[in-house]
């Protein structure tokens, strides 16, 4: 049995920083977006392997090649019977092609949609019925995750797929399992500036900020229906204090705590994630420059969205919105 901690948040909300920051623990291991597992052994194709196409270990190797990643593969071929994982052999996407890029044929998108929305409206069993497909994938999920807990001996492994519906077949189906959640939320203002710094022009800060409300009041609504309770960290707490956050987390699972949070990036092995995973050295800071630099009409309709379109208490509690 192995416990997994789920990070689930909206895009750009740091949590690759995160879970390289929990994983700092000697009894935690990073993954990084480990959903994307099976895809990266299967970019094998390409013949450019460096940190730019994100397609090598955080310790700069194929996964194929990488001395961690080897006895994982190991693992899930003598578990699997199988001489080679593919994403025949060893699907993990839920609701998705291996191949990243690949197109989603018209059947698959019509079934994830009608799964969220039988998820969304709490119709478990139905949702049960046509996620029948993706049962495979979650159990090679499971043996994913213990392989990984095998190779690594951790107590605990950390996964930022951040994927509230991929969660919910898991919890749902995988029973021999633990999976806890950390909800990572990030002010929505923040995020929004951070699309105009990098896109400028061609940003679109006002439909992030509508796709993040819909991500938390739909999370929220899900984790409510599972009875699950999840430990929220705020983006911007986490950067003015990571190791007061750090043990908070700690505390929960009933780990001891740190008294200095150290990052060592050569020796991690995150699948993939955010291209910070590659950085020499990491260096967490408050990077709130929205509040002076996010103009006054953006702020204001910014403002307006919350109002209207924020329906999750939990998270209207954070920022004090009405």
């Amino acid at each position: 049995m192995s416990d997994i901690i789920h990070l689930i948040s909206s895009g750009h909300s740091g949590s690759t920083l995160l879970d390289i920051s929990i994983g700092s623990h000697k009894n935690f291991f990073s993954t990084g977006e480990c959903t994307y597992f099976t895809w990266q052994l299967i970019r094998a194709d390409s013949d450019i392997f460096n940190k730019k196409n994100g397609n090598v270990c955080t310790c700069l190797s194929k996964l194929d090649e990488c001395s961690f990643w080897q006895k994982v593969i190991t693992e899930i071929k003598n578990r699997k019977g199988i001489n080679e994982i593919t994403e025949k052999t060893f699907p993990i996407i839920v609701f998705g092609e291996e191949k990243y890029s690949k197109t989603k044929p018209l059947f698959k998108r019509i079934e994830k949609l009608l799964f969220k929305s039988l998820v969304k409206y709490n119709l478990k069993s139905f949702a049960l019925l046509t996620s029948l497909w993706e049962r495979r994938k979650i159990k090679n999920l499971s043996i994913l995750y213990d392989s990984i807990s095998i190779s690594s001996g951790a107590k605990y492994i950390i996964d930022s797929s951040k994927d509230i519906f991929r969660y919910w077949l898991l919890k749902k189906i995988d029973k021999k399992n633990n999976h806890h959640v950390v909800l990572l939320v990030r002010n929505p203002k923040g995020i929004a500036f951070s699309d105009i710094r990098r896109y400028k022009d061609k940003a679109k800060p006002i439909a992030k900020v509508y796709g993040w409300c819909r991500k938390y009041n739909l999370t929220t609504s899900i984790l409510k229906s599972l009875n699950v309770n999840p430990h929220i960290l705020v983006y911007e707490e986490f950067c003015r204090n990571p190791e007061k956050e750090l043990n908070k987390i700690y505390d929960h699972l009933k780990q001891p705590n740190i008294k200095k949070l150290s990052i060592n990036t050569s020796e991690l092995h995150l699948v993939a994630g955010n291209p910070i995973r590659y950085n020499d050295e990491i260096h967490i800071r408050v990077d709130e420059e929205w509040k002076t630099k996010l103009s006054p009409e953006i702020n204001d309709t910014i403002d307006g969205i919350l109002e209207t379109r924020l329906k999750s208490g939990l998270i209207k509690n954070i920022y004090n919105i009405s």
